[in-house]
């Protein structure tokens, strides 16, 4: 985390993609420590088109239910497309 302190193990951090009323796409970050690393293969990635909203979301799974937090909401934009 950005203090220099792990990220607890209980949160969970990933993108969610596509519409709401549509199924979504869940890449989950591998957390180690104090890093957060996505790694999504190419194919998949090249699958989702421009403008789809996607949502940067915060787990917390300590609680029941757990708890969803939005950090960022916005809509794909590709260099290449």
């Amino acid at each position: 985390m950005a203090d220099g302190t792990d990220f607890p193990p209980y949160l969970k951090l990933y993108f969610l993609l596509g519409d709401p009323s549509e199924p979504q796409k869940r890449w989950n970050f591998t957390v180690t420590g104090g890093t957060a690393t996505l790694v999504v293969e190419s194919e998949e990635v090249a699958q989702v088109p421009v403008r789809t909203k996607y949502w940067l979301m915060l787990e917390d799974t300590s609680v029941t239910p757990t708890r969803q937090r939005e950090l960022q909401t916005g809509a794909v934009k590709k260099v290449n497309a």
